[in-house]
């Protein structure tokens, strides 16, 4: 590894720091929140920039290593981003037709 977090690790990383953003965001909309969520409410804001640092960490180790790394940066990443927020987007719609709105989720009041 050479000093250096490698690929794998750091992917992993994030997908452990958005699985717990993800809960966070989730558990807005739940009543009764189990004991074991809670913690969650108190670190998912230092994680969210845990998330962001491994990224920017990949995002260097990359444009180090690659002599035309932001050559079509954009193009090749932009599939990646807006097909999982339409799919998401669907099923988020979806649901709340589903289950009628607001209404069966907790108050924010």
């Amino acid at each position: 590894m050479g000093g250096r977090l490698d690929r794998t690790t750091t992917n992993c990383c994030k997908g452990i720091a958005a699985i717990i953003i993800m809960l966070h965001h989730i558990s807005f909309r739940l009543s009764n929140l189990p004991v074991y969520v809670k913690p969650i409410w108190y670190i998912a804001f230092p994680i969210v920039g845990f998330f962001f640092f491994m990224s920017g960490y990949g995002l260097t180790c990359g444009l180090l290593q690659k002599r035309n790394y932001l050559q079509g940066f954009l193009s090749k990443r932009l599939l990646n981003i807006i097909a999982p927020y339409v799919i998401v987007a669907i099923v988020w719609i979806g649901l709340e037709i589903i289950g009628g709105g607001a209404n069966t989720y907790k108050s924010n009041c």
